[in-house]
């Protein structure tokens, strides 16, 4: 059955992950979350947007500027109004389909604002169904006057029976201060359209506002109550600065809390954190084994400079070097470089490196450096380059990746401005076959969005070619397995390049 799920979430609280329930054959076709959502405009003005149009949408906001050619173009984003305050109440993206290569509705955000014009209070997200003529909500976000989310509601909609079959809503209560004291999750009853309860995590904290107790806890209907399955128990000492949290766990609600895992901090005076052990139980003999460690170092203006991680060896009873990453900065305290290193021959080999470059405060370029060859030279891999008008406002950003000395453009992003402000963004990009598996021990699938037959060419890093092979449309594959392990780079003759490691 095709599917189209709009939206994916994986929840983490105190390392258990929340799961979708399972689709059943009720749907619905209409929504009540008590929510308001105003699609009229979007129906009317919207689901006929050409690739040659100039469009206004209303005499009060500015002209959204369509380009009229569209060449290279896969996607275009608009600001379709703004309240008093300047900021943008709606937004359309549009892309262009591959076998038509039409321009089409994509998706819609509608965003309500306080009184104040200023803070945001509402946000809904929609996609475009063709098929149907019609914005379907995905997605609706609540906020409060802090600016911090107080409830969620995503959607699942299934293509083929034109209805929602999923639905999930998260809930934030805060304290007046603001912190955090319950997250829940409800599940959507497609049967009656009422939410029922699914989990929640309780947050209780000190006088110096550290968590001390966060209980991750189920609904159970045979009892109708909520019941504990996992529990952090954090303990701070504020005149050391040290931090214990361990993790708790336990297969039902009448048994016996069970030890996992031991997180050991030494805060440093700006509050922040310079030394972590973790730890793991052994309930054979009723204690703790260190197992891994990492160590921070922070400038005077507590940035991070250094991380070292090490592993505990049971065997000598030390700690062994594992990874390194470094940071520089500016005078601004912007990053200007980050380095990455593993332990090998009781010394650090650096395998990759990041360097952002400013001028007038402004980004210009990044580039990111890979050692991944025999000599363990490091080299260009991939460059972005900003540009700006005479108001500092971001106007081109493109992407390129070096091969064999020659730098491939990999796409362009450009932004529009006008004395309202911001108005939209267009992308163009080169479509990029779809590689998997990647990461790979040897046999690559590759697949060809076009309707043109390419060719392929795959190198090392040392410039080397290593295979040739012809893609047409659809599913392809290219075979590496007698290749070293590494990372290689896989050209087509559109001009796009992708990268490729095996392992």
């Amino acid at each position: 059955m095709k599917k189209f799920f709009v939206f994916a979430l994986t929840f983490l609280a105190l390392n258990a992950q929340y799961v979708f329930c399972q689709s059943n054959s009720h749907i619905f076709n209409h929504l009540r979350i008590g929510l308001s959502v105003d699609t009229a405009m979007l129906n009317t003005a919207t689901k006929n947007i050409t690739a040659d149009s100039i469009w206004v949408l209303d005499s009060s906001y500015y002209y959204l500027f369509v380009d009229s050619s569209g060449q290279g173009l896969t996607r275009k984003n608009y600001y379709l109004g703004k309240n008093s305050k300047g900021n943008p109440v709606k937004s359309l993206e549009i892309r262009r389909e591959y076998n038509t290569e039409k321009w089409v509705n994509y998706h819609y955000d509608s965003i309500v604002y306080f009184d104040n014009d200023s803070s945001v209070k509402e946000h809904y997200g929609h996609f475009w169904k063709g098929d149907l003529d019609k914005w379907i909500l995905t997605e609706a976000q609540k906020f409060n006057l802090m600016g911090l989310t107080t409830e969620k509601i995503i959607y699942s909609w299934d293509d083929d029976l034109h209805g929602y079959t999923q639905g999930l809503k998260i809930e934030w209560f805060y304290s007046l201060t603001g912190k955090l004291e319950e997250l829940m999750i409800s599940d959507l009853d497609t049967a009656n359209f009422t939410w029922t309860k699914h989990s929640r995590v309780l947050y209780y904290s000190d006088d110096y506002g550290y968590d001390t107790l966060i209980l991750n806890q189920q609904w159970r209907t045979d009892v109708q109550d909520w019941v504990s399955i996992q529990k952090d128990v954090n303990e701070y000492n504020p005149s050391t600065k040290h931090y214990i949290c361990i993790h708790y766990s336990r297969p039902d609600y009448f048994s016996e809390w069970i030890p996992g895992r031991k997180e050991d901090k030494h805060i440093n005076s700006a509050n922040s954190v310079d030394t972590l052990v973790i730890s793991f139980w052994q309930p054979d003999n009723g204690s703790w084994r260190k197992n891994s460690r990492g160590l921070y170092k922070y400038n005077s203006q507590n940035l991070l400079m250094e991380s070292t991680g090490q592993n505990y060896s049971g065997l000598d009873f030390s700690w062994k070097n594992g990874s390194h990453m470094y940071h520089i900065y500016n005078t601004d305290n912007k990053i200007t470089e980050e380095g990455h290193a593993e332990w090998a021959d009781n010394d650090w080999k650096y395998t990759s490196k990041e360097i952002w470059y400013y001028e007038n405060e402004l980004l210009q370029y990044y580039i990111y450096k890979s050692t991944d060859n025999d000599a363990g030279e490091m080299s260009d891999v991939e460059r972005d380059q900003y540009s700006y008008d005479i108001h500092r406002n971001l106007t081109r950003f493109d992407r390129e990746l070096n091969f064999d000395g020659e730098w491939v453009n990999q796409g362009r992003t450009e932004y529009f401005w006008s004395f309202f402000g911001f108005e939209g963004v267009y992308e163009n990009r080169i479509e990029m076959p779809l590689i998997y598996p990647n990461p790979t021990s040897g046999l690559i699938y590759v697949e060809n969005p076009t309707n043109t037959v390419l060719s392929s060419k795959v190198y090392d890093l040392s410039g080397r070619l290593v295979k040739q092979e012809i893609l047409r449309k659809g599913t392809n594959t290219i075979d590496l397995s007698g290749e070293k392990s590494g990372t290689y780079l896989l050209r087509f003759s559109n001009g796009r390049t992708g990268k490729i490691v095996i392992h």
